[in-house]
């Protein structure tokens, strides 16, 4: 194993020998004058990731917690609560999977992605999130749903007559930039490199953390995985950013009738209906048969209401609110949907709110271009319908300053290894590393 002579003395393993095994592949062909930016474009840590959040919460779950102190018969709802919310979220995605897979019969570029899973529970709330690769996915998902938990009864305690109700929000999230994912991790495992290892740089620490979670995910997936050094490891995955801040936010605003929602959410959910519902007119349109070219395309919309199309999927606008944290206070678009598609009443009683989705997309792509500065453009990489598949310029920008700030720490200690083996006078080295670093790495903006 290579080493580096310390000038105090110390010798330190090389982090390409230590580190998760996407990193030490880039390590490998970083050299001291190469950009080392196209290897780094290949880690699973800087993919660009759009995640959908749910948070599903119990009403007056503290109220009902208060009642029951003295037998604790609030446990038991929820308990039960958490329990099967996991089976509506199971039983959804079932739901949604099978419209998707119908679609790709004709659509064979339409990627499906993951499955949602729990990601974390706050008190009495349960939140999931799904990777998309898609946009159909979160409609349909989305969709789905909601018609499952408007299902999910579970009795208040000592009432045999009564359900908990719920709350229910969703909102989107990308990644690595404007957010970014955090790994913490459980049991340091006999393998894990130590802090000095990475410079002192948190920031290389972390995504080596995460480039680990990734491997070590699919790792597990392959037929014979070693699932005990999984477990070993034992990485758990957090996110912070602005569009977690936003999420929660617009979670505060949800209701037992109202499913609220982020604006980029309800951008993929306009352009996507807006897109299935024009593509299923033109294909059931006799002039547009005469003439279409794609026989195919024309067979799957034509038949897309053997999809259940969400023919009461209404969206509302909430107001302008001005969101702690969001924007610098400048007001932000909430939007929401029934959480019961039979609530009829409140949708006539909010007729002035309703918006109509093409209109809703054009406003979302507007209100995001005005605040620019702020906010970004949904990307999605292998949205097949082109709805998000462009990465806007400062996305792209924000990605490359990111890169050079995982870079840099590499490279620093390629050039320092190379100056402590060719100098045996190690008092003189930190004078030439600083002289390389000058020549080589280009100065970063802040971001």
């Amino acid at each position: 194993m290579s080493r580096i002579n310390r000038p105090d003395g110390h010798h330190e393993d090389f982090i390409g020998e230590i580190c998760s095994h996407g990193l030490r592949q880039c390590f490998s062909e970083i050299s001291s004058d190469s950009s080392g930016y196209e290897s780094l474009n290949g880690l699973e840590c800087l993919k660009h990731r759009v995640i959908q959040f749910f948070s599903v919460d119990i009403v007056d779950s503290t109220a009902m917690k208060q009642a029951g102190q003295e037998t604790g018969d609030w446990m038991n709802p929820v308990v039960n609560f958490f329990g099967q919310i996991n089976h509506s979220f199971d039983r959804a995605w079932d739901r949604a999977k099978k419209n998707l897979e119908w679609i790709r019969e004709f659509d064979n570029a339409l990627t499906i992605g993951p499955a949602p899973e729990f990601f974390k529970g706050n008190g009495d709330e349960a939140i999931f999130q799904k990777e998309l690769r898609h946009p159909a996915e979160s409609l349909y998902l989305l969709h789905a749903l909601r018609d499952e938990i408007s299902q999910l009864a579970i009795y208040k305690p000592g009432s045999q007559e009564k359900h908990l109700q719920y709350k229910v929000s969703s909102w989107i999230a990308s990644f690595p930039v404007p957010n970014r994912q955090i790994v913490l991790q459980q049991r340091q495992g006999k393998q894990a490199p130590d802090d000095a290892a990475f410079l002192g740089s948190y920031i290389l620490r972390n995504f080596d953390l995460v480039e680990r979670y990734y491997e070590d995910r699919l790792e597990t997936q392959r037929p014979g995985a070693n699932l005990q050094h999984h477990q070993d490891i034992g990485l758990l995955m957090d996110y912070v950013g602005p569009g977690l801040d936003t999420g929660f936010r617009v979670s505060s605003l949800a209701n037992s009738s109202r499913l609220t929602l982020s604006l980029e959410l309800a951008q993929i959910l306009a352009a996507t209906h807006s897109y299935i519902t024009k593509s299923h007119q033109q294909g059931v349109a006799k002039e547009y048969r005469n003439y279409i070219r794609n026989r195919q395309h024309n067979e799957l919309w034509s038949q897309i209401p053997a999809l259940e199309l969400l023919v009461d999927f209404d969206i509302f606008l909430f107001g302008f609110q001005s969101l702690k944290g969001v924007l610098k206070g400048i007001p932000f678009p909430v939007f929401w949907i029934p959480a019961q598609s039979s609530d009829l009443n409140l949708m006539e009683n909010e007729a002035l709110s309703k918006l109509d989705w093409c209109e809703l997309s054009d406003f979302a792509n507007e209100f995001i271009e005005r605040n620019k500065d702020y906010l970004y453009p949904v990307y999605i990489p292998n949205d097949s319908w082109k709805l998000f598949s462009v990465l806007g310029p400062e996305q792209e920008r924000k990605r490359s300053l990111l890169i050079d700030s995982i870079f840099s720490p590499i490279k620093k200690r390629k050039i320092e290894a190379q100056v402590f083996s060719e100098d045996d006078d190690a008092k003189a080295a930190p004078d030439q590393i600083v002289e390389h670093l000058v020549q080589d790495i280009p100065l970063r903006e802040k971001w």
